[in-house]
């Protein structure tokens, strides 16, 4: 199985998600960003010796002012990143040296962090 990477839309309406990196790292991005105009964050430790960048248009919020990835912001400023703000949808990869993937515990941690936020948001009549 290919390495994954996580797409974390910014319309509240889609469920973020993990996608196989195939067939690379490069196309994976400008599909789901949907932009050539790519940029990341500095590497944010989640846990001890593991990381991940968040890959955003780099115009975004330029040519897309109204769509804030709020999902996005809120998972960088709980690991100390203090993103001012991420336009549209971003790419969460790994930032292991050479090693773009996610791995797997860390797949499956984002999909719980996102499935309890969708379910209180639901809950509470945000959605």
């Amino acid at each position: 199985m290919p390495g994954r990477v996580y797409v974390i839309p910014a319309d509240l309406t889609e469920p973020p998600r993990a996608v196989a990196m195939e067939p690379d790292l490069l196309t994976v991005l400008y599909r789901e960003i949907d932009t050539q105009c790519l940029d990341s964050t500095p590497d944010i430790p989640i846990a001890p010796g593991v990381g991940i960048r968040i890959w955003v248009d780099d115009t975004g919020l330029i040519t897309h002012p109204d769509e804030h990835n709020d999902r996005a912001i809120e998972l960088a400023r709980a690991y100390g990143y203090m993103a001012p703000d991420f336009a549209r949808t971003v790419v969460v990869t790994g930032a292991a040296p050479g090693d773009d993937t996610l791995p797997e515990n860390v797949i499956r941690w984002l999909d719980d962090v996102f499935a309890a936020a969708a379910e209180a948001a639901t809950g509470s009549g945000l959605l």
